[in-house]
């Protein structure tokens, strides 16, 4: 094995629970053909904090909710996530309107090697990769 192989958390997690899934994913390249609906609903939520932390604006938030479920009047499950997603961020603003650190970055990537804490030794085939938020309290 020449290149190094990029690892993350979801990969040891999902190696953890399943090690055929892994492989099916991460070493073979497949792949559900549609994302999971908690993925997708999590991904939602992940881009309204951050939308939220860099510019405070609800109205702006509740506007990306908005067009993430265009056909909300219609579909029953996008109606019942629009909700839950509109709720879910609304209360965030309302209890989080001041905060006592400030962010320094949201989803910043990050990597590193594997580092074998008994040894010191690096693992030479593999390294680790992510996306992480970091804050510093005032």
């Amino acid at each position: 094995m020449n290149e190094l192989m990029v690892t993350t958390y979801s990969m040891w997690s999902q190696f953890r629970n399943c090690r055929k899934a892994c492989d099916y994913r991460y070493l073979q390249g497949l792949s559900p053909v549609s994302k999971d609906a908690n993925l997708s609903f999590g991904a939602l939520i992940h881009e309204c904090l951050e939308l939220w932390h860099r510019e405070r604006d609800l109205a702006k938030v509740l506007d990306h909710i908005d067009r993430a479920y265009p056909n909300r009047v219609q579909d029953e499950e996008q109606k019942k996530n629009w909700h839950l997603a509109t709720a879910m961020m609304k209360g965030y603003a309302a209890c989080y309107a001041e905060e006592k650190f400030h962010v320094i970055a949201l989803e910043k990537g990050f990597k590193g090697r594997i580092i074998n804490p008994s040894t010191g030794g690096v693992f030479p085939q593999f390294y680790y990769s992510g996306k992480g938020g970091w804050d510093s309290s005032h």
